[in-house]
C-alpha cells in the first residue's frame, strides 16, 4: 500500500510540476533508496544502519522549513517544505498532499530557506553548481552554504557522516554523526579550496591586497573566524560597490 501510496505522489507532483514546464528528479527518500546510510567504524566494517538508530540529525534543520528551489538554469521550480539532508547531500520535500520525496542532486541546484529570515537574519542558501567544490569531490555534487553575497564570498561544505564506537563496556555498539567541513573561497567565478581557515589561507585568493591586509589589522581579525572571514569580505565588496 505504501508503494501505491509513494508513486501515486510521484504522479501528482509531476502533473503538478508539468503545467509550470518545469520537472524535479525525484524518488525515494535516501541515497541508497532505504532510509538507511554507511557508517564507519573503528574496525574497518562499513555496517549500514538506519537513520533513527543514529544519534543527531542527518539534516541542516531536522524541521521543515519553507525554501525556494532553482535548476541550473536560474528558473525556479517554487516554493516547498525542505530539509537538506547533510549525510546524503540530497534535498527532500513534500508535495501539497504531504508526502515526502527526494529531489535528485542534478536537478536542484540551489536551495533557499524562506524561513531563516526570522529575527531579522538573512536567507540561508546553499549551491551545488560551484565546479571548483564539485572538482573536490570526484564530480559528487555537494551543496556549499554561501555565508556571504558578493564578488568576494565565503563557502562552507558540511559532510555529516555517520560513525560507530563502542560502548563504555563494549557490549553494544553506538552510532552518532559527525561533522566534516570544508572552506572554499569565491572571487567572481574562481572558486578554491583552503585547507583551513586562517589568514595564510585566505590571502592566496588576495595576493597583494592592501585594502584586505589594513582593514584586517585596523580591525585585529582572525581569519581562523567565519565570522571575521566574512566581515572582511563585506568589506572588499563594499570597496567594490563604491568603486563602481
Amino acid at each position: 500500500m505504501k508503494k501505491v501510496l509513494g508513486y501515486l505522489a510521484c504522479c501528482q507532483l509531476l502533473s503538478l510540476l508539468s503545467a509550470a514546464q518545469v520537472f524535479i528528479e525525484q524518488g525515494p527518500v535516501g541515497t541508497s533508496r532505504d532510509g538507511q546510510i554507511s557508517v564507519y567504524g573503528m574496525n574497518g566494517t562499513n555496517p549500514r544502519i538506519r537513520y533513527e538508530k543514529i544519534k543527531g540529525s542527518a539534516f541542516y534543520n531536522p524541521e521543515w522549513l519553507k525554501a525556494d528551489l532553482f535548476q541550473p538554469d536560474g528558473r525556479s521550480f517554487g516554493t516547498y517544505p525542505v530539509r537538506l539532508n547533510l549525510a546524503t547531500h540530497e534535498v527532500h520535500f513534500t508535495d501539497k498532499k504531504g508526502y515526502e520525496l527526494a529531489a535528485n542532486d542534478n536537478s536542484v541546484a540551489r536551495v533557499v530557506f524562506i524561513d531563516s529570515t526570522n529575527n531579522g537574519k538573512p536567507r540561508k542558501t546553499f549551491r551545488n553548481d560551484y565546479e571548483g567544490v564539485t572538482a573536490n569531490y570526484g564530480k559528487n555534487k555537494k551543496y556549499a552554504e554561501e555565508l556571504n553575497d558578493g564578488h568576494f564570498s565565503l563557502l562552507k561544505v558540511t559532510i555529516r557522516e555517520g560513525r560507530e564506537a563502542d560502548s563504555m563496556f563494549g557490549t553494544l555498539k553506538r552510532y552518532y554523526f559527525i561533522d566534516r567541513i570544508d572552506y572554499f573561497v569565491r572571487a567572481g567565478k574562481r572558486v578554491e579550496k583552503v585547507r583551513k581557515l586562517s589568514q595564510e589561507e585566505v590571502m592566496t585568493v588576495l595576493p597583494g591586497n592592501r585594502d584586505a591586509v589594513e582593514f584586517i589589522k585596523a580591525n585585529k581579525l582572525s581569519l581562523k573566524k567565519e565570522e571575521d572571514v566574512v566581515r572582511l569580505f563585506d568589506y572588499l565588496n563594499s570597496i567594490r560597490k563604491t568603486s563602481n
